[in-house]
């Protein structure tokens, strides 16, 4: 078994009777460096990092890990919150072991070339030690103030999965989708790990199973258990064999379902 530490970029992981929520933590004593040094020191497989732009200070929907929508409120009204991929890449410049992950990358948050390219070099600066953690999200109120179509978010989600295996492999990226449309661009360098990063989808549904099945190399649950929470054990089985959760999965996956161009 391999053990990953959720970092503290967000403030602390804490659950009571009811839910889990987050313990707001002072930017300054955050120090996600150290924490990964020390991880790292400690033989840890994996640092993950989680990923909003903006926190509302009013929202409607409960955290997916938090059934119940009249739970206490998971992040703090003002809380904390250092940029993921940017602490990733001060994580990569100070280790030399431990994997890097977002856990997980809220993909239709920006446009899916913008965090290609971020990603590409962590994995560049790393020497091919990332992992992609990626999810369509769940803060209604944060899809709003980001312009992003709420309603909207998974299958954004599916083709940004695909610009990123476009933007890692091919020469001249090229990608004709609903949302993303774009020829002849160069994105270099690639990322260091070959053919590309493991893609590990963020789900918490046997919906979001099926995904990680069709589009990804792993599955990502957060703080629930795979096989109880997606109740899709015998899919994991099917497509990463032995290893239900399909963590270190490189297999390149199939490609995800694709929504027709605009017109």
């Amino acid at each position: 078994m391999q053990i990953g530490i959720y970092m503290p970029t967000h403030g602390v992981g804490l659950r009571d009777e009811e839910a889990w929520f987050w313990q707001n933590v002072p930017a300054r004593e955050m120090r996600p460096v150290e924490v990964a040094q020390q991880a790292e020191r400690l033989g840890y497989h994996s640092v993950w990092f989680g990923d909003h732009v903006t926190m509302p200070k009013t929202t409607v929907g409960a955290h997916p890990t938090n059934p119940d929508a009249t739970a206490r409120r998971a992040y703090p009204i003002d809380v904390n919150i250092l940029d993921g991929l940017v602490t990733m890449g001060a994580v990569a410049a100070k280790t030399s072991r431990i994997r890097l992950a977002p856990g997980v990358l809220i993909a239709p948050y920006r446009h899916p070339l913008h965090d290609a390219r971020q990603l590409a070099a962590v994995d560049v600066l790393s020497n091919g030690r990332l992992l992609v953690g990626v999810g369509p999200g769940w803060n209604a109120e944060e899809f709003a103030a980001l312009g992003v179509p709420f309603a909207e978010r998974v299958p954004m989600m599916l083709e940004c999965i695909e610009v990123y295996k476009a933007a890692w492999s091919q020469d001249d990226v090229e990608y004709h989708g609903h949302y993303y449309d774009f020829a002849q661009l160069s994105m270099d360098p690639k990322p260091a790990r070959r053919p590309r990063p493991p893609l590990l989808m963020g789900a918490l549904t046997p919906a979001g199973g099926r995904r990680a099945v069709q589009c990804c190399d792993g599955l990502y649950t957060a703080i629930q258990a795979p096989t109880t929470m997606c109740g899709c054990s015998t899919l994991l089985r099917r497509r990463f064999g032995k290893r239900e959760s399909g963590w270190t999965g490189t297999s390149p996956a199939s490609t995800c379902g694709r929504s027709r161009r605009r017109t």
